[in-house]
């Protein structure tokens, strides 16, 4: 876009340049939604269903729904005021701290399933496997 904007004649650069600020600002609005829909509501609400269920520990878990809510706020932000270095920061911040969140989900789970999947709590997967998840019945 640029490139071309540097290249037209004279009467056409204007319109150049307009055609490429409208496309960086496009690309700015379709980031923060990104941001705003999968960094924010599929990390926090996954998080925070991960802290509900009991399957995993509850302060890692809320540490990342806080994450999801801090890149609702981000987006928010970028989508409002523009990209700018406080963006760029906290971003990379909440990005960094989500993954790790995931790979500490992972190991616990696996762990869960090394145990045979007790984990005090009856689960769904207890009923499918043919052992009751509630009172005996007599």
């Amino acid at each position: 876009m640029r490139s071309g904007w540097l290249q037209s004649p004279g009467a056409e650069r204007a319109t150049s340049f307009r055609v490429a600020a409208a496309v960086e600002e496009l690309e700015l609005t379709i980031f923060s939604v990104f941001l705003v829909v999968y960094f924010g509501l599929t990390f926090g609400l996954f998080a925070a269903a991960a802290a509900q269920s009991g399957q995993v520990r509850r302060w890692p878990a809320s540490i990342a729904t806080v994450t999801g809510v801090a890149a609702i706020g981000i987006g928010l932000y970028q989508l409002y005021f523009g990209l700018s270095n406080v963006t760029v920061v906290l971003f990379v911040t909440v990005w960094s701290i989500q993954p790790l969140w995931l790979i500490t989900v992972r190991i616990e789970l696996c762990a869960l399933l090394g145990r045979g999947g007790r984990s005090g709590r009856p689960t769904p997967q207890d009923d499918l496997r043919g052992r009751p998840s509630g009172p005996s019945r007599s």
